[in-house]
């Protein structure tokens, strides 16, 4: 697996070099742009956000900026590498309020196989 360090809108991302939202994040900067700014008319400093499959932060890095220390993010991704990222990702831009989990989140309690690609 090869990875880059972009220095992208919202700070710096980890990400991998074969997928498609770093080829985005390679072109424009961002990603899902106007997406993010639709969910930020709905957060304020202090807010909490819960970001399900997270991947690799992409939505969670500028909503947790947008919330700030005083708020809370909770981020959420089962994909094992992703989830590596996206904890690289909260590291590198210094983002310690946000609290990233390794699991899937769902309406009840269960278990199922996740298949990594």
């Amino acid at each position: 697996m090869s990875t880059s360090l972009l220095h992208c809108k919202h700070g710096l991302i980890l990400a991998e070099n074969h997928d498609m939202i770093s080829k985005v994040l390679r072109l424009y900067g961002e990603w899902a742009e106007e997406s993010l700014e639709l969910i930020k008319c709905f957060i304020n400093q202090g807010s909490t956000v819960v970001d399900i499959g997270a991947n690799i932060g992409t939505f969670t890095l500028p909503l947790s900026k947008s919330v700030g220390p005083s708020g809370s993010v909770f981020a959420f991704e089962a994909q094992r590498v992703n989830f590596y990222n996206l904890c690289a990702n909260l590291i590198l831009n210094d983002l310690s309020w946000v609290k990233a989990y390794h699991c899937l989140a769902a309406d009840k309690r269960s278990e199922t196989a996740i298949r990594y690609f």
